[in-house]
């Protein structure tokens, strides 16, 4: 079975952005399984759902759950996660201490992918993706933010990068693309005007939760 990992951070990109309905089709379209890990339900779904800034998210994710389109798996274990919670926030260290670098939902979405053998983990959320693809990279964000030199702990480096060296990353832009591709956004052209579409939801995505730079956002709209 084809399948889909998502990590709350793409969800919650494409909830801010209204963009929810997108997925149904998408999903028709994929012939597969869109997934989230318990960790993951718990970020979007439970902790929103008992407060007031992210319920109405919550609940629109809720009805995606309720009719199927986002189906819950609870193959991982609180040990795994806190295993691999350990180990990944072992890697950095700056100021004498460890640098915790990736949260519970992360874990959970990065081990349900191996897992599953998933298609594609679905994660706008920097760091995870830059520590899968870059960790050395990951080091210079870290120490220019800091401001001090950060240290890798190979040893633990290279554990993480061998359990997880299959998983492929893709972000909520990759899914608007498309969606865009699918004529999904047609509608909203003006004059026929699609390619401004695509300009407006590519920005959006980047304004309100997705991690991707002005460069590629020029280079997706040259190659449309």
């Amino acid at each position: 079975m084809k399948t889909l990992i998502f990590d709350s951070s793409s969800l919650i990109t494409i909830a801010m952005n209204n963009l929810i309905w997108i997925l149904e089709p998408l999903k028709k379209k994929f012939k597969g399984e869109f997934c989230i890990s318990a960790s993951v339900r718990n970020e979007i779904l439970d902790v929103p759902l008992k407060g007031k800034k992210f319920k109405l998210e919550a609940m629109q994710l809720r009805t995606e759950v309720k009719k199927d389109v986002i189906c819950l798996r609870e193959d991982v274990s609180q040990a795994e996660l806190l295993k691999v919670q350990r180990l990944v926030n072992n890697i950095y260290h700056a100021r004498g201490r460890s640098l915790k670098v990736l949260h519970e939902g992360e874990i959970g979405a990065l081990l349900l992918a191996k897992k599953l053998n998933a298609d594609a983990l679905v994660i706008d959320e920097r760091s995870t993706r830059m520590l899968v693809e870059n960790p050395r990279d990951l080091a210079k964000v870290l120490q220019a933010k800091m401001h001090t030199p950060v240290k890798i702990n190979e040893k633990s480096l290279n554990q993480f990068s061998e359990m997880f060296k299959d998983v492929k990353i893709i972000r909520s832009v990759e899914l608007g693309l498309i969606a865009y591709e699918l004529g999904l956004f047609d509608k909203y052209a003006v004059n026929g005007l699609k390619k401004d579409v695509l300009d407006g939801v590519l920005w959006a995505m980047k304004l309100r939760g997705c991690s991707i730079t002005n460069k590629e956002i020029e280079e997706i709209l040259k190659l449309e």
